[in-house]
């Protein structure tokens, strides 16, 4: 590291484990433990993520979604045990940082809350954070706050994180990155901040302007790490990688080992000695005292945390009883309870439930109403009121007071249904065995005229906070995807005019998003499984292909293993309308078992349709005389055919 050099920190949770305080990982998995409403759910989660690794791509859920529900259930008051953060001592990492800013006057960054660092320097750096900008040409970059602020105003969970960096914090933390004088030393820093700080790097990265200053990545290891920078790299979490591919190769450097020599190596000194370990505290006492949630909240806690990862079955477990009496729904609750009921497949309760409850006042609760009902409409078979819906989604004004990024995303959100919705339709007229008649035809071009309007829409306001969610970067992927498919000849004609293909060009096949990876959706996980096989299912179909040819390129192998892990995660949360998806499309590709796994598909929906009308029948969901019999008769059906 050459003199002229200026030193930058960027220091994460990490560099607190000596102090004995939590890394992300232990501080997640105990705010589970002392708000779900027994210990054996933590066995269980455990279960769910040790067996969906490697389709959901993590091993522990996110602690900013974790914290977000726990709001969600028991409000502001659940966030006292975040006062721990208070007792973190400084160790000899915390001052060697402050010597080195105090010294230089120089700048460092990090997401922790604690003070450790300024009780190191007496005190004297300057401190920014999203709501305090001192005038200050260096100091502390708090990125996420520091835990002398309002515990609420901390970024401790997604709506605190979504909406990003203040601008004012942002110029200054790109300006430093930007800088070529500037070395920019990272420790204790996993990289996982997906919801304000990765999406900056994403974006110098896919406009392939990299950042000019100079890393140096500490991973730390017990022993030093003398593998290649390649295969270092290839180590590091994703977000760490995401986070590296923002320098150029020339301008970044990856140590791995211990703390002590891998900082001092970047540094240029001899390895620190340390002889003075920090006081030892112990975190996990005092929570109870501190906050204590009473059995229903837990409770509540619980089936909006199944909910939030999409496990349906799970969710219902937690929801009391007294919840589904007429009357007694309403607001977040109700959305709640129907969200549980489509995740378990129980699209018919979600229908009739919805018609009992009335919408909430605001715009933003209205129009998310309209676009549920829309979807359940759909899920529970009205084709023909659910493309109503959708078509008044799509032409209906645009709403754009001030101060309503909610309202926006609702928008956004509708939008893109609509055009998932009719783009579902067209490729259910195109499976149609050829030559198509000219009805089908006409009613394919009337679809893609309707998914052309859904993104014409969205891309108007490309500003809108919804496009910054990954789920919908892959949803309007999908859409673009399918404009550009080959099309019947009437089709074609008909679309002579293709404006739109400029306005969006076919996105590269490296460019898909991974959708669910950054909301721990078990049940996105298993859509966008399943999603990505039928998609190269259906180019086959498109390139003339035949499934059964091992020439074929990927190879079957790869779309029955999707299938399958689609299918496996699906049993694992009880999603029975993916069980039974991935195992009839699993059927098209493997004839020697197409015949078992039907009938397997078919008794997983004979049990999950008695499941449904039993529900409806005891909480009395305007279950008519009609449908009870016809309940009866296919529960006998059931019963004589698998006795």
């Amino acid at each position: 590291m050459e003199s002229t050099q200026k030193i930058v920190f960027w220091f994460g949770a990490g560099v607190s484990i000596p102090s004995h305080m939590p890394g992300g990982e232990a501080l997640t998995w105990h705010w589970l433990e002392h708000h779900l409403p027994v210990t054996h759910e933590m066995a269980l989660l455990h279960q769910l993520y040790r067996e969906a690794h490697q389709s959901l791509g993590k091993t522990m859920p996110r602690l900013e979604k974790v914290i977000e529900d726990c709001l969600w259930a028991m409000g502001p008051d659940c966030l006292a045990n975040l006062e721990i953060f208070h007792h973190c001592a400084p160790n000899w990492i915390h001052h060697q940082i402050a010597e080195i800013i105090l010294r230089t006057q120089s700048w460092a960054i990090t997401t922790n809350f604690d003070q450790a660092v300024e009780a190191a320097a007496g005190h004297r750096i300057p401190v920014i954070t999203p709501s305090q900008h001192p005038l200050s040409n260096w100091g502390l970059l708090k990125l996420h706050g520091s835990i002398e602020e309002p515990l609420p105003t901390l970024g401790h969970s997604i709506s605190n994180l979504e909406p990003g960096l203040p601008p004012s914090l942002r110029d200054a933390l790109l300006a430093l990155l930007d800088d070529p004088d500037v070395t920019l030393i990272v420790l204790g820093y996993s990289g996982s901040d997906y919801f304000d700080i990765t999406p900056l790097f994403l974006q110098r990265i896919h406009q392939g302007k990299l950042f000019a200053a100079h890393l140096c990545w500490l991973a730390w290891q017990n022993d030093l790490d003398n593998r290649t920078q390649e295969e270092q790299l290839a180590n590091l979490p994703e977000g760490a990688r995401t986070f590296c591919a923002a320098f150029a190769p020339e301008h970044r450097e990856i140590l791995g080992g211990p703390t002590e020599y891998t900082l001092a190596r970047a540094l240029k000194r001899a390895p620190f000695i340390i002889n003075q370990p920090s006081a030892a505290f112990d975190w996990k006492k005092g929570w109870k005292e501190r906050y204590t949630p009473t059995l229903a909240q837990r409770q509540r806690f619980a089936a909006k945390w199944y909910a939030s990862m999409g496990c349906g079955a799970h969710s219902l477990r937690w929801l009391a009883p007294s919840a589904w009496a007429p009357g007694s729904l309403a607001g977040k609750d109700a959305r709640l309870a129907l969200n549980a009921l489509r995740d378990q497949g129980w699209y018919e309760a979600e229908y009739r439930l919805r018609q009992q409850l009335v919408p909430d006042d605001t715009a933003a609760d209205r129009r998310q109403w309209q676009r549920m009902h829309a979807a359940s409409l759909r899920l529970s078979g009205r084709w023909r009121r659910a493309a109503w819906q959708y078509c008044r989604m799509l032409w209906q004004p645009a709403v754009q007071p001030a101060h309503a990024k909610a309202l926006q995303r609702e928008q956004q959100a509708g939008w893109m249904e609509a055009g998932i919705f009719f783009q579902s339709a067209a490729i259910h007229l195109l499976q149609k065995p050829a030559p198509y008649d000219l009805w089908s035809c006409i009613q394919v071009w009337l679809c893609r005229l309707a998914i052309r309007h859904s993104l014409v829409r969205v891309d108007a306001r490309h500003e809108a906070p919804a496009l910054q969610d990954a789920h919908m970067r892959a949803v309007m992927m999908r859409l673009i995807c399918f404009m550009h498919t080959p099309m019947p000849r009437l089709v074609a004609w008909l679309e002579r005019n293709r404006s739109w293909q400029d306005i969006w060009p076919p996105p590269p096949a490296q460019a898909r998003d991974h959708a669910y990876r950054e909301t721990d959706s078990f049940l996105g996980t298993v859509n966008n499984l399943r999603n990505i096989a039928q998609e190269i299912t259906a180019a086959w179909q498109t390139q003339g292909f035949n499934p059964h040819n091992s020439a074929i390129t990927p190879p079957v192998s790869v779309v029955v293993r999707l299938l399958q892990d689609s299918l496996q995660l699906a049993q694992q949360i009880g999603d029975s309308p993916g069980q039974c998806k991935a195992a009839r499309a699993l059927a098209k590709l493997t004839t020697e078992n197409a015949e078992p796994l039907e009938a397997w598909a078919q008794k997983v929906e004979y049990a999950q349709y008695a499941q449904e009308q039993d529900f409806m029948h005891k909480y009395q969901l305007n279950v008519s005389l009609t449908a009870r019999i016809r309940h009866k008769i296919r529960t006998a059906a059931i019963w004589l055919h698998w006795r």
